[in-house]
């Protein structure tokens, strides 16, 4: 008797396994054939794993036994998965890869969604399965489930802000944005100019433009976007000294109008001088001044910082007009009144004039270049300029020479026989090289020497 054929169990722990046994010679057929787990027949099936004995009973009743052993795979086959990338940004659809063991060796995948292969690049978010058969059509089911990622971070590239004139730099501020060691930031810009970080949160710019921010989800490659401006003001204020002016006798101060200037709640105004001085209102537009110089106007706009100067000039115009009230002068006998002479002064329609005395006496005239005086004293003249306010004086004294000079004809002379003539002597009247003398008679005869002090007369 032999085992014909003995077919294995597929897979393990299944129970497809036959034996088939074949007998021949002893007493002959009929035999009779009876199975160690209770089956009878030349062949058994739907075996486990395992050893099987089997008893052949001949026609004569004599008897012989084999035995065959149903063998399986070592192991079942295990399928499970040995990679797998989940959906992200840069990852539209799942992919896994399946790995099977055990079994018999050479086997085909067959995914939930259809594709058939180890790996499987077209997988949906959500739960997927893998079946792995064997070469001998054993299988294992693994499920799996893909996760979609696809969060964007969060983009914020701050409010929009302005340069001005004191602010030249500003730090934008992305910090509303997502944060973590998984996000990373680039700023770019249209228009501006990034001077440092434009890889933080915080860059530094210095120009005005369009800014914008991306930000970056390193664990599923998600971006966004956001954008934030940035102005300039720098426009500055107008400052407006007003026009130069000048400073004369009339006005010991003057008010500076810078009115014209740039004036509201975010402007202010200060004046400053390297030479002249200021008395009061130096922060207001309309300061009030004492002095010839350069007045310098600072206006501010508060709102960006800008500024803006001018100059006004203090000039002086204290020029004096010219007083000459001419050259002392006499009143005598003969010259009772004398016309003080003025015409030395400065002459302008401008020009006023004005003769005053304490001890003398102006007949006439007193507001002209030439009064008539009768009175010995002292007479100032005073020349005014109408328009600046200005003065200028000077005296002219005016003497007076009314003392008569003393007249001594000398003694009574006498006509004789012998003394024919005699000699007049008046020698001891007033000596002065100014004086002059004259002889005169109403009944005599003078010779000689009549406009001197010694005459001759004959009669």
């Amino acid at each position: 008797m032999v085992i014909t054929n003995v077919q294995h169990v597929s897979c393990f722990g299944g129970s497809d396994g036959s034996i088939t046994a074949q007998a021949s010679g002893g007493a002959g057929p009929p035999y009779t054939y009876t199975w160690s787990n209770g089956m009878m027949g030349a062949t058994i099936v739907n075996l486990p794993a395992g050893t099987y004995t089997v008893t052949v009973t001949d026609a004569g009743g004599g008897t012989a036994t084999a035995s065959a052993t149903v063998n399986q795979p070592a192991t079942p086959v295990d399928v499970s998965i040995v990679q797998q990338t989940n959906i992200t940004c840069v990852n539209p659809t799942g992919t896994a890869t399946a790995q099977a063991t055990g079994g018999t060796p050479g086997y085909t995948y067959t995914w939930s969604n259809g594709v058939t292969g180890a790996t499987n690049a077209t997988l949906p978010a959500g739960p997927f399965s893998v079946t792995a058969t064997d070469m001998n059509g054993c299988t294992d089911v693994v499920m799996g489930f893909i996760q979609q990622n696809t969060t964007p971070p969060i983009a914020d590239a701050g409010p929009q802000d302005t340069l001005t004139c004191t602010e030249t730099l500003l730090t934008l501020d992305g910090s509303g944005s997502s944060q973590g060691p998984a996000f990373t930031y680039q700023w770019s810009t249209s228009g501006g100019h990034i001077v440092q970080g434009a890889n933080t949160l915080n860059p530094t710019v210095d120009a005005p433009g369009l800014y914008s921010l991306t930000v970056t989800d390193q664990s599923n490659g998600c971006t966004a976007s956001d954008q934030t401006s940035v102005a300039q003001d720098i426009t500055p204020p107008t400052a407006n000294a007003g026009p130069d002016t000048l400073l004369n006798c009339n006005k010991d101060t003057l008010q500076l109008d810078g009115s014209a200037s740039s004036q509201g709640p975010q402007f202010s105004a200060q004046w400053t001088t390297p030479d002249g001085n200021i008395v009061e209102g130096a922060d207001t537009y309309t300061p009030k001044v004492d002095t010839v110089g350069t007045y310098i106007l600072l206006v501010s706009n508060d709102a960006n910082g800008c500024t803006a100067t001018d100059t006004a000039l203090v000039t002086p115009d204290t020029l004096l007009p010219v007083a000459d009230a001419g050259m002392d002068t006499t009143l005598t006998c003969t010259r009772p009144q004398v016309q003080l002479d003025g015409s030395g002064s400065s002459q302008d329609t401008l020009l006023g004039y004005q003769w005053t005395t304490d001890d003398g006496h102006i007949v006439m005239g007193d507001t002209t270049l030439h009064p008539l005086v009768d009175a010995a004293g002292t007479y100032v003249l005073e020349v005014f300029d109408s328009l600046k306010g200005c003065s200028s004086f000077d005296t002219v004294v005016v003497a007076a020479d009314s003392m008569p000079p003393n007249a001594v004809a000398g003694p009574d002379q006498t006509l004789t026989c012998s003394a024919e003539q005699v000699t007049l002597d008046g020698s001891a009247s007033s000596p002065d090289s100014v004086l002059s003398y004259q002889w005169t008679t109403p009944d005599g005869n003078i010779v000689e020497g009549a406009d001197s002090a010694i005459a001759i007369a004959d009669a």
